[in-house]
């Protein structure tokens, strides 16, 4: 029985190479994470990082955990690697996405929020787009301004799913594939 938890060990410890390129897959399966975490801890790797994320709940958000892989990694002293666009990448995989129609508000709000993280203005029509869609629904839109929203020209809940397809077409074509 002690060879298997040799193996189970060599198996955890091995996951930390994949754990070390989080921030470049998008999405990254999280739950896995927190498996890892408790399997570790029960092999006796007392860090207080292990700790942190074996405790959480699942499903588990990449804004919850991130800091926290962080920190183990450093733990491990395993090097975390970086993309050299962070915001490049996780805007490509939404954009995709949207592209195939799948589930384009949420796509649309994960691309406003890489906007706000990354002040980058290759990405303020997704801000623009996210802003119009929500004037779009309010009731002061709709009652006081006739429809007409201010962020985005020519939008209308008829037409705004359209547009952020088109929007999104217009990106990924502007958008360096090589460093997507």
């Amino acid at each position: 029985m002690e060879g298997v938890k040799i193996s189970i060990v060599k198996l955890d410890v091995n996951f930390l190479e994949v754990l070390k390129t989080h921030k470049q897959v998008e999405p990254f399966d999280y739950d896995l994470v927190v498996d890892w975490a408790v399997n570790m801890l029960l092999n006796n790797y007392n860090y207080e990082s292990l700790i942190k994320i074996a405790s959480m709940s699942k499903p588990i958000f990449e804004e919850e955990i991130v800091d926290y892989v962080t920190e183990v990694l450093n733990d491990f002293k395993i090097e975390e690697l970086v993309a050299v666009d962070t915001f490049k990448r996780k805007a490509n995989y939404h954009v995709k996405m949207i592209l195939q129609s799948n589930e384009i508000r949420k796509h649309l709000e994960s691309l406003y929020k890489i906007y706000l993280e990354s002040d980058n203005p290759d990405y303020k029509v997704f801000f623009n787009l996210h802003h119009a869609w929500k004037d779009l629904e309010s009731d002061f839109i709709k009652q006081e301004m006739n429809g007409i929203q201010m962020y985005y020209k020519g939008a209308t809940l008829e037409n705004i799913k359209e547009l952020i397809i088109l929007e999104s077409k217009k990106w990924l074509e502007s958008c360096d594939l090589y460093s997507c």
